[in-house]
């Protein structure tokens, strides 16, 4: 993507970031009773359309999602595919949340996209009610749909947020997610206990997606994960094991040198 001018950019970044305001304003705003998230997200998503990508990957999990993705996307650039992707959240600007290639979007680019997510918005509220706006989360998940298919992107690789099954990311379509660890860090939020918040994490995948599940989910949990898979989710996992074969090693997130990753077959 070319680079605007220095004085431009900062122009365009003040754009973004009070269009950014308004919508995180009006979502805060939005009434108690409206339909539920993945109601909302699906008619969103709807009146966006498709991303047009030959690849969607999901990536959900506690610890380790960004740099699953950017491992993925340098896979996808390996094989030449143009690949776009969405993560979070940002460390400085916006604009770090969606890229092509590598290279983030540039903020009017993403503000003409996210112009665009509401007004999709507006029409899922004239439909649904004003209980049906949609949150800034789920605005930028669309712009990420607009702006991968405007750029032509091969492959979308999208990080979730906190959860699985209640994340706006759950409602994309794609052909694979990795659950990528299981940890403490959102107890408050997704447990009290682990069992809690692996069931809900297997939920960013809906059916006839395929579930890889990472060796940074401790074995106790596996069951769990597949037992709240929903219908028609294929579930593998992935562990580590001597290169060239042998009895599989390392723990939990671990990767020891000399090894290789593996997978068992669906469940």
């Amino acid at each position: 993507m070319p680079r605007e001018p220095a004085a431009d950019r900062t122009h365009h970044h003040a754009a973004l970031e009070a269009l950014a305001a308004s919508l995180q304003a009006a979502s805060a705003a939005r009434p108690p009773g409206g339909p539920p998230m993945a109601e909302r997200v699906d008619a969103l998503l709807a009146e966006i359309g498709d991303p047009w990508a030959s690849v969607v990957v999901k990536v959900g999990g506690t610890n380790g999602k960004g740099s699953v993705v950017a491992m993925l996307r340098a896979c996808c650039q390996r094989a030449d595919l143009a690949v776009a992707t969405f993560t979070g959240p940002h460390l400085s600007r916006l604009t770090e949340r969606i890229t092509l290639d590598g290279a983030e979007v540039g903020p009017e680019p993403l503000r003409r996209a996210l112009l665009e997510a509401q007004a999709a918005g507006e029409a899922v509220v004239a439909r649904l009610g004003p209980g049906a706006r949609p949150s800034f989360f789920e605005l930028l998940l669309g712009a990420a749909v607009i702006l991968a298919r405007a750029w032509g992107a091969e492959a979308l690789l999208v990080e979730a947020g906190i959860g699985g099954r209640g994340d706006a990311t759950s409602r994309l379509s794609a052909q694979a997610v990795a659950l990528v660890s299981v940890g403490e860090d959102h107890l408050d939020k997704l447990g009290p206990t682990l069992t809690q918040v692996a069931a809900e994490k297997a939920g960013l995948a809906r059916p006839g997606e395929a579930l890889i599940v990472g060796p940074g989910v401790p074995p106790e949990l596996l069951t769990v994960v597949h037992a709240a898979a929903e219908p028609g989710v294929r579930v593998t996992q992935g562990w580590v094991r001597p290169r060239g074969g042998g009895r599989a090693c390392g723990g939990p997130g671990e990767r020891p040198r000399g090894t290789e990753l593996c997978t068992r077959g669906w469940w």
